[in-house]
């Protein structure tokens, strides 16, 4: 390295150093999140982290700062924050080029929402201008929802570019060495500190901060496989099929050889298999709970329980449909009944919420014998209602929409989180 090059370097770590202290001052929430990252030279012409290191090239970092003399501090911010809201973390899977644009959008957002001086830039307004025409989309400022959106909305390429281009600041090609260094557990750890500090020591920044707020908390929010959910709902149950697992293939074969054509020993015909036969699925068809959301919720179940094998050849489930009171019972004993009842869907109800109503049903349909086996109840809701004030002989879930905060359940209940988008697809 030249002399020109080792002073290059110096300038561009010096002008780090001071945004991260700025920064500091200004937000001291983000103290511990600002100092994770070590400063980490590069050749090629970029900026951008892997979680551990912030990689600069000092004459690109230099110059961005000619331009503009904001440009250090509100990089480094919006890196932190892709940090502390899992972005690198959560990109498995996606269409990469869709998830960077949205991640950017969603930081430069909260960034805007904080107002710090030190991080304005001449791109502000027109960022702006466009974060609100898409906040007229109802997108509730998530990358999830802001990513969901792009998937299935066809955008003209040079909109694409441009929105590209207008939200760019870190590059994410480093994400993907953020993978099997274990540092998912420590940024959690840190965005939980950030996200508690806000909501305690920080109040004084309540009004400008609601947006990181609400992502943090997405972020932490208790997530329930859902699919995974419902296989506990299964019970050991025979069905008649060969069963392998307890097949003796040598002394078959030996047979086969010996005799021709007749086995030693005849494979066994039943088979314990663990799928789901007795369960009820409980609606909350309150005023507050629309049709569509109900619709996908009862799609998205069927199609786990179908993709999984999860039914047996009969069922037994129970369709309650109740607002403060129980409206419609639906039996369920087959696939096809399944069918038929979500193509002729109809919600009945509009009233208040009140969730005993429905215990109080599936209590008698488990004293009289219409439910011998159940394994649990699912109810799906969007608002608040009042509880049991006892612990039912039964699991129990709630399923709460992702986007809505939602009441506290009672210690017996298991509370689950979907997105609106998840629901969907």
């Amino acid at each position: 390295m030249d002399a020109k090059e080792e002073r290059m370097e110096i300038l561009a770590l010096e002008l780090l150093q001071d945004a991260r202290d700025s920064l500091v001052l200004s937000l001291r929430f983000l103290d511990r999140a600002l100092h994770r990252c070590r400063w980490t030279p590069v050749s090629e012409e970029a900026l951008g982290t892997n979680t551990m290191d912030v990689y600069f090239q000092p004459r690109y970092l230099l110059k961005k700062f000619k331009e503009e003399r904001n440009e250090p501090a509100r990089d480094l911010l919006h890196m932190v924050l892709h940090c502390i809201l899992a972005h690198p973390f959560t990109a498995d899977g996606k269409n990469k080029r869709h998830w960077d644009l949205a991640c950017d959008m969603v930081v430069e957002d909260i960034i805007l929402q904080l107002q710090l001086g030190m991080c304005r830039t001449y791109r502000d307004g027109k960022e702006k201008e466009v974060l609100e025409q898409w906040k007229k989309r109802d997108l509730k400022g998530m990358a999830e929802n802001i990513y969901h959106h792009l998937e299935e909305t066809s955008l003209e390429e040079e909109e694409t570019r441009n929105l590209e281009t207008l939200f760019f600041r870190d590059h994410h090609d480093y994400w993907k060495e953020s993978k099997g260094f274990g540092r998912m557990d420590e940024w959690k750890q840190l965005s939980q500190q950030v996200k508690t500090d806000l909501e305690t020591y920080s109040k004084a920044l309540a009004s400008r901060s609601d947006g990181l707020i609400q992502n943090l908390r997405q972020v932490h929010r208790d997530r329930i496989n859902y699919e995974a959910f419902l296989r506990k709902f299964a019970v050991l149950h025979e069905e008649m099929k060969i069963n392998d697992d307890e097949f003796d293939y040598v002394f078959y074969t030996y047979g086969m050889e010996l005799y021709g054509n007749m086995p030693l020993v005849e494979p066994l015909e039943y088979a314990e298999e663990t799928r789901i036969r007795d369960f009820v699925i409980a609606l909350d068809t309150s005023g507050s709970c629309s049709g569509e959301l109900i619709q996908s919720f009862l799609e998205k179940t069927y199609s786990i329980l179908q993709n999984t094998g999860s039914f047996f050849q009969k069922v037994n489930i129970y369709i309650v449909m109740s607002d403060n009171k129980v409206q419609q019972v639906t039996h369920i004993t087959s696939t096809e009944e399944f069918n038929a009842y979500l193509k002729d869907l109809q919600i009945i109800g509009l009233g208040g919420t009140d969730f005993r109503p429905v215990f109080e049903y599936v209590d008698q349909l488990v004293e009289t014998g219409a439910l011998e086996n159940l394994k649990g109840l699912i109810y799906f809701t969007d608002g608040y209602g009042r509880f049991p004030g006892k612990k039912p002989d039964y699991d129990t879930a709630f399923v709460f929409l992702e986007e809505e905060e939602g009441p506290q359940v009672p210690s017996w209940a298991i509370k689950i989180t979907l997105g609106e988008q998840e629901l969907k697809r």
